[in-house]
């Protein structure tokens, strides 16, 4: 998706899903500013409290919070690998009960 903009490209896999949520593993090949947000508004599958991509507001999720969290970041800095991961919030588990 590139309407006017620049080049983006989002990868993603399902993980689960229920009747109204799907819990995804998303991989960014280009990083440009709010790119999952936009190109999961563009597709009509907003991201949960995600208000300014239409995103709809869910009482289990906090009120400062938006389901979309990094759970994975790994990089290589003069020739170090780093990797670092986290679980996945309880909100999102809550919503989608796993």
């Amino acid at each position: 998706m590139h309407h006017e903009g620049r080049r983006a490209i989002t990868e993603y896999e399902l993980i689960t899903n229920n009747q109204q949520f799907s819990l995804l593993d998303i991989n960014l090949v280009t990083g440009r500013n709010h790119q999952i947000r936009a190109h999961f508004e563009y597709i009509k599958y907003p991201i949960v409290n995600d208000e300014l991509y239409g995103g709809k507001r869910n009482s289990k999720v906090p009120s400062s919070a938006i389901c979309l969290q990094a759970y994975k970041l790994t990089f290589n800095y003069k020739n170090e690998n780093y990797s670092f991961e986290i679980n996945i919030p309880e909100y999102f588990t809550s919503i989608i009960n796993i």
